[in-house]
């Protein structure tokens, strides 16, 4: 590790911290060895103790020898892509699993030359031009403050996989499809945080960090292994699950679109491009867009919709009903949901009203969204409410005005999530009249 040598070089340490959070002006940390992956061979490299990505046999440097390289290299590492002549699309076929990668690196596949990331609000126009297939192997993440950027991953059994560590940031990538992000080329699992991951970013709220997560067997998996610490506090926002690049078309995972046992994880979030697109997953064992067994997982500002069934499901075991006062227990602590009692448009706008009967003396946050007539999760987020339960009783209303009349026959539906970072499943549906 690197000696400490005053506070001069403690500003210059944080100064590089600041430079390093910023996803799209930052390839990589300041002052970082850098390793050019130069082809798309899968040898290992050639010598540890020289710090030069040789892969063996030859000089050309693999992805595989890369990883090696880092983690052989004390502090902040890069590695780059520069794979052959041209613009085109550059496969790398995996023989075995990938190092798992023990040392902070940045792994970042818009290096390659003729990619680019994604710069569309709606939809998704990104250039990728690294393909790395996994034949069916692992990609692990061991350590913490790692960025993966960039990259085609398919047919993985698990294409990324974060264990018991924190900060690392999974971005830009396509996840699953194929490089054109219109067709499945799958894996078994996308995405997989367990053993106690923390704070680690799955997309973002930039354009740029936007994962296209579909086509696979099971999506996101936040989980908690038996008897061992909580994965908790992690981040998935501005992705897409389930759809196409374009956020519209059916490419959905063959299971739930977000599986979380974990706790704390916010799906989506409160601030401008926080909102995941998680839409046409199921026909698996769970068929839901958000399947939640644990606790404290906020669902917000997300737009849900077309799932094989629920779109937020609390326990995995279908439709949860609500209870008095909500004092039943349980996945998301069993969160009652809001009943919308009329939502009507005219000449001056749409009104919704609404009651939620849920713990007495909280405070809580309505979202509302509107659907097609026939829908009955969360397509198109309207805004939200707030709620303050009676002392006594447990019950509260509102009415909302959403900036943008509502179509008549539209269906609306809310959710809500109290001041712990509990979100329920969605209220049954009630349709705009007039």
């Amino acid at each position: 590790m690197r000696k400490d040598c005053g506070n001069r070089w403690r500003r210059s340490i944080a100064a590089l911290a600041i430079a390093a959070a910023s996803f799209l002006l930052a390839a990589g940390p300041a002052h970082a060895k850098v390793f050019k992956v130069s082809s798309t061979g899968d040898e290992g490299d050639s010598s540890l103790v020289d710090d030069e990505c040789h892969a063996t046999p030859g000089t050309k440097c693999t992805l595989r020898a890369a990883i090696q390289q880092a983690n052989a290299t004390a502090g902040p590492d890069e590695i780059r892509f520069h794979i052959g002549n041209g613009t085109g699309v550059k496969t790398i076929s995996l023989g075995s699993n990938l190092p798992d990668v023990s040392e902070q690196v940045t792994i970042n596949g818009y290096t390659q030359p003729g990619a680019s990331p994604n710069t569309k609000v709606h939809g998704d126009n990104a250039r990728l031009r690294i393909v790395i297939d996994g034949n069916s192997h692992f990609f692990r993440l061991t350590s913490d403050d790692n960025v993966v950027r960039g990259l085609v991953l398919n047919d993985f059994f698990t294409g990324v996989v974060v264990l018991g560590t924190s900060n690392n940031k999974i971005q830009g990538n396509f996840i699953g499809p194929d490089v054109t992000g219109t067709q499945a080329a799958g894996s078994s699992n996308a995405i997989f945080l367990s053993e106690g991951s923390s704070a680690n970013v799955i997309g973002g709220t930039s354009p740029g960090a936007r994962n296209l997560v579909s086509g696979n067997e099971f999506g996101i998996l936040v989980t908690d292994a038996a008897g061992g610490p909580v994965t908790q506090g992690n981040k998935i926002s501005g992705n897409y699950i389930g759809t196409d690049r374009t956020g519209r078309k059916d490419l959905g995972n063959g299971s739930s679109g977000v599986i979380i046992s974990g706790g704390a994880t916010t799906v989506g979030g409160r601030q401008a491009g926080a909102g995941n697109v998680i839409a046409f997953n199921g026909d698996g064992p769970s068929n839901d867009g958000v399947s939640i067994t644990g606790t404290e997982n906020a669902i917000l500002r997300n737009s849900i919709f077309a799932n094989d069934d629920l779109g937020i499901d609390l326990g995995a075991d279908g439709h949860t009903l609500n209870d008095l006062k909500d004092a039943d227990t349980g996945p998301n602590e069993g969160q009652n949901f809001p009943a919308i009692t009329s939502a009507k448009t005219t000449a001056h706008g749409t009104k919704i009203k609404g009651a939620l009967n849920s713990t007495p003396g909280d405070s809580f946050t309505i979202e509302l969204f509107a659907n097609p007539a026939s829908g009955d999760e969360g397509k198109s987020y309207l805004g939200q409410a707030t709620v303050v339960t009676d002392a006594v009783t447990g019950d509260g209303s509102f009415t909302f005005k959403p900036n943008k009349p509502v179509k008549r026959g539209k269906a609306i539906t809310a959710t809500a999530t109290n001041p712990e970072g509990n979100t329920s499943e969605f209220s049954l549906p009630e349709i705009v009249s007039d």
